[in-house]
């Protein structure tokens, strides 16, 4: 009844204003267009009071028959829920936002359009905001998670890229980031070990195909050498011909033809130039970069050069200056730094020694072959 009455004085009101300057238009006198106009708007706004209140009412009823279907497709009574207010019942909300997009990626894995788009236009109807491309993208992740994308699946995307929307931009940015995260992720999870295995290298050729997503070259080899690194680690190692005179039952299994012997050093470094002064005190003046400043820090030196021989016994650097010999069970550890170039051989005294090839070296391959002949030493 409130709601009644506001509306109609709000009609009568605006009635009142537009027949007024309607009359003043055609010449009617004030005196005589003042009463004419509040006489003459009562029916208007009671007209336009009467449309509006039945417009509301068909539009209610519109809004409770929604309600009414949404809580039969989604198993949840929406009814006592004021979706036009978006401060009002948030948790309520989220919840029938959540069952909208279970039941929408439920019919479109049934092909179910006609529910498919019934459900889209409710959520309009009731001013449920669905983000598209995230519904898109949650399809896209659950298709790919068993490494390939059938018919299927394919067509399935195409229809909901159709009925949502969806460029074909767009849709080629969602599916190529979704699948290149997916296989980063399995690759990261295979390469964890630091080897591949027969099973795994299929696994990783399967997916690849299986998402028509072709590997950059370094990803390739990077499976190539930790598949390497398997074969080495589960076959026997073939010797290899030695120049160098060998213990009794001792073979050579790698061969680094040049190689550097470095060390830490200290190295004093000065440095300094033209400067500035300033005055800081009466009589007393501060310089600034005039003279040389002096300082000292660690700097990798050069050795010796020579050749590196890994055998079933012995890491053995034979260097022009001197030959160093470590007994493989008395490394403790050893670093491979493939960017830098270099092996750390820890040992149980002394300093760690570092060696850096002047020859190009296969380091996953070299990491396995001293890492097997460690363990069957130990």
């Amino acid at each position: 009844m409130v709601k009644k009455i506001l509306w109609g004085f709000l009609f009568w009101f605006l009635s009142y204003l537009v027949i007024g300057v309607i009359l003043a238009l055609i010449g009617v006198k004030d005196d005589i267009a003042f009463p004419t106009s509040m006489i003459l708007a009562i029916p208007a706004a009671f007209f336009l009071t009467k449309r509006k209140l039945q417009k509301s009412a068909e539009k209610e009823e519109k809004i409770n028959e929604a309600k009414k279907k949404l809580s039969e497709i989604i198993s949840m009574d929406v009814s006592n829920i004021d979706f036009k207010n978006m401060f009002k019942n948030v948790q309520e909300k989220e919840q029938i936002k959540s069952a909208i997009f279970s039941n929408l990626y439920s019919h479109a894995l049934k092909q179910d359009w006609d529910k498919f788009k019934e459900l889209l236009e409710l959520s309009k109807e009731l001013n449920i905001n669905i983000d598209k491309n995230k519904l898109y993208k949650y399809l896209i992740d659950n298709f790919i998670r068993d490494g390939e994308l059938s018919e299927e699946e394919k067509y399935i995307l195409m229809v909901v890229k159709n009925i949502l929307k969806i460029d074909d931009s767009t849709a080629k940015k969602l599916y190529s980031k979704l699948v290149t995260e997916f296989i980063s992720n399995e690759l990261k999870r295979v390469f964890e070990d630091n080897m591949v295995t027969p099973e795994e290298k299929e696994y990783i050729k399967r997916l690849t195909k299986g998402l028509n997503v072709e590997l950059d070259e370094k990803t390739r080899k990077r499976i190539e050498d930790l598949y390497s690194v398997y074969l080495i680690m589960n076959q026997p190692l073939n010797p290899i011909p030695c120049p160098i005179n060998l213990q009794k039952n001792e073979e050579c299994y790698f061969e680094i033809p040049r190689a550097e012997l470095q060390k830490w050093k200290k190295e004093r470094v000065s440095y300094g130039g033209v400067g500035l002064s300033f005055r800081v005190a009466k009589g007393v003046r501060f310089y600034t970069g005039t003279g040389r400043i002096t300082s000292s820090q660690d700097v990798l030196k050069t050795e010796d050069t020579g050749s590196i021989y890994i055998t079933n016994k012995r890491f053995i650097f034979v260097g022009q200056k001197k030959t160093t010999s470590i007994k493989l069970d008395k490394i403790l550890d050893f670093n491979i730094y493939e960017d830098d170039g270099m092996i750390e051989i820890k040992k149980e005294t002394g300093p760690a020694l570092i060696f850096r090839p002047l020859t190009d070296v296969n380091f996953f391959y070299l990491s396995a072959v001293l890492n097997k002949l460690m363990r069957e030493n130990n």
